[in-house]
């Protein structure tokens, strides 16, 4: 699926975190507050400074020996021994915000933290340090405008403000995300995730917490069968489907073989090499393109028959890539076209071990998926050892990629890049989706009213996705909850993806395909996004292609 990026950047997304995995968000019901002097309490206690890591626990642990009621958040806080801990309301038990597959509470530094909305997280998460990471520092700097000092949080009853505070799980493996879905789900009792996880694990979640009333707002790519899901409405993705980026994929192969056919030219046919997995998103997106290639003025079979083609499908639990990778060196491609994920572009993946058994012939050019945009590092660490070394003077002209379209309009990505890097100077700016995502559940929250359950949040969601144009970012929140206060307003909220282009009655995003590329700078190589833009009046790939000659369209 595609996973970090602005788009491509979400996609980068998906990198940032997908790698393998991915990400989600929920949140604690607005009605399970109630007011300390009257009992329980969803209020969260989150540590000083906007994170707190560190005290373990499993969830619901509490003293030894200490009352089983609670009456204040404050209260089990001190029970296990200042580690952040919730008052559930629904049994008036402690229960610890963290656990081991959930190590990070965030908050927005708002110091009526006391009257927090619990709001959890699954990231890709570095066990040494599981606060560093662009999807995380991404989702912070939206929770600190949201419910930092300047605004407070979302508006409760009788002026209250309500901040925000994140519970963050890793993603790292199947069986890690299920407990951490247990962990928010069953013992936080949340109702909406902000999901970023892989199509099957999303679907996956949503199916086993169907009785839950769970809302599912996912900052990656959907697959057709997460769209086609009888999901009431209950599971949305900020990107598009597969099917979306086919007329790029088509497009970039048209200029990569008149680019490989100029003269000198010996007339041979081209040769073409597809790999893909058997994940949901890998396997969809090859599904959708397949069909659609053309090369040598003949369709993928016809090339096929022709020995002109040869197609290789990953095991995604049992890959083996060494057998894959003989056989595309054995075959000998002009191009290797990927519709695969981590796998291709990771370290000792696909590109590297097709690099180190390739002999003296001309090497291929490779065609990049939107999960390879999001894990580059490999790949151009590779590259520029090749320059340093001279082993190839100018390896980038051999790497173009695929990606989803960033906004024509870069000045909301803009000024987030600029405010991201200022409060994380190591942060990646193409993590948008991640910033966007967590604007949108908040002002649908907001919107939902004091009745916040799954079906709620999902019935206030349009309210931000049509309607006059509202910019995303701190300037204008104050504004949008004046607005959202009035139950027949809407808005068109715009963020660092651009406008809000959903279908509405599906619940995904439309995207267009964009082309990427890797520009030079002395010995290094860094990618340039949007480099080309597929535009469906042409239709065909529009732009001027800056890293190498021959791929203008």
């Amino acid at each position: 699926m595609i996973r970090l990026a602005a788009v491509q950047r979400a996609i980068a997304g998906v990198a940032l975190a997908l790698g393998a995995s991915a990400s989600c968000m929920l949140v604690s019901p607005l009605e399970d507050y109630v007011p300390r002097e009257t009992g329980g309490t969803g209020n969260a206690e989150a540590g000083a400074g906007g994170s707190a890591v560190g005290e373990g626990g499993g969830a619901g642990q509490g003293i030894a020996g200490a009352p089983t009621d609670c009456q204040s958040n404050q209260e089990c806080v001190e029970r296990n021994a200042g580690a952040p801990s919730l008052c559930r309301s629904s049994d008036a038990q402690c229960v610890l915000l963290r656990s081991e597959d959930c190590p990070l509470a965030l908050e927005g530094g708002s110091e009526t933290i006391d009257d927090a909305i619990v709001i959890g997280s699954f990231a890709p998460l570095d066990p040494a340090a599981p606060q560093d990471g662009s999807v995380v520092w991404a989702q912070q700097l939206a929770l600190e405008e949201l419910s930092g000092d300047a605004v407070g949080g979302l508006p409760g009853p009788g002026g209250a403000r309500r901040p925000l505070v994140m519970v963050t799980c890793t993603n790292q493996d199947g069986e890690g995300i299920e407990r951490g879905l247990s962990h928010l789900i069953d013992t936080l009792e949340v109702p909406a995730v902000l999901a970023m996880l892989k199509p099957g694990d999303l679907r996956r979640a949503f199916e086993d917490h169907r009785d839950r009333d769970v809302f599912f707002l996912s900052p990656e790519g959907a697959s057709g069968e997460v769209v086609r899901l009888e999901d009431g409405g209950l599971v949305w993705n900020v990107l598009g489907q597969p099917k979306d980026l086919v007329p790029a994929y088509v497009s970039l192969l048209e200029l990569v073989e008149r680019r490989h056919k100029q003269p000198p030219d010996d007339g041979s046919a081209l040769r073409v090499a597809m790999v893909s997995t058997t994940e949901a998103y890998d396997r969809e997106l090859h599904d959708e393109v397949v069909p659609e290639l053309r090369f040598n003025e003949l369709s993928v079979a016809q090339n096929d028959a022709a020995g002109d083609y040869l197609g290789v499908i990953l095991d995604t639990n049992e890959p083996d890539i060494d057998a894959a990778v003989l056989q595309i060196v054995e075959f000998g491609p002009d191009v290797v076209v990927s519709t695969a994920g981590e796998s291709f572009t990771k370290s000792g993946g696909i590109v590297q071990r097709i690099e180190e058994e390739w002999g003296s012939a001309t090497r291929p050019m490779y065609v990049l998926s939107p999960v390879n945009a999001g894990l580059l590092a490999p790949l151009i660490e590779m590259f520029e050892s090749f320059i340093k070394s001279e082993a190839d003077p100018v390896p980038e002209q051999r790497v173009v990629g695929i990606t989803v379209a960033g906004p024509e309009d870069l000045r909301l990505q803009n000024q987030y890049a600029v405010r991201l890097r200022s409060r994380f100077p190591a942060a990646n700016a193409a993590s948008g989706n991640y910033y966007d995502v967590v604007y949108l559940l908040a002002y649908a929250m907001y919107a939902a009213g004091d009745s916040l359950s799954g079906s709620n949040i999902a019935t206030a969601l349009p309210r931000l996705l049509q309607g006059e144009p509202f910019d995303i970012g701190p300037a204008g929140i104050s504004e949008a909850f004046e607005l959202l206060s009035d139950d027949s307003a809407s808005m068109a909220l715009h963020g660092t993806l651009g406008a809000p282009n959903f279908d509405l009655a599906k619940g995904v995003r439309h995207d267009q395909g964009a082309v990427f590329c890797l520009a030079r700078d002395g010995t290094s190589l860094r990618p340039r996004w949007d480099v080309l833009r597929y535009d469906p009046q042409v239709p065909g790939l529009v732009g001027a292609f800056p890293c190498f000659s021959g791929l203008d369209p």
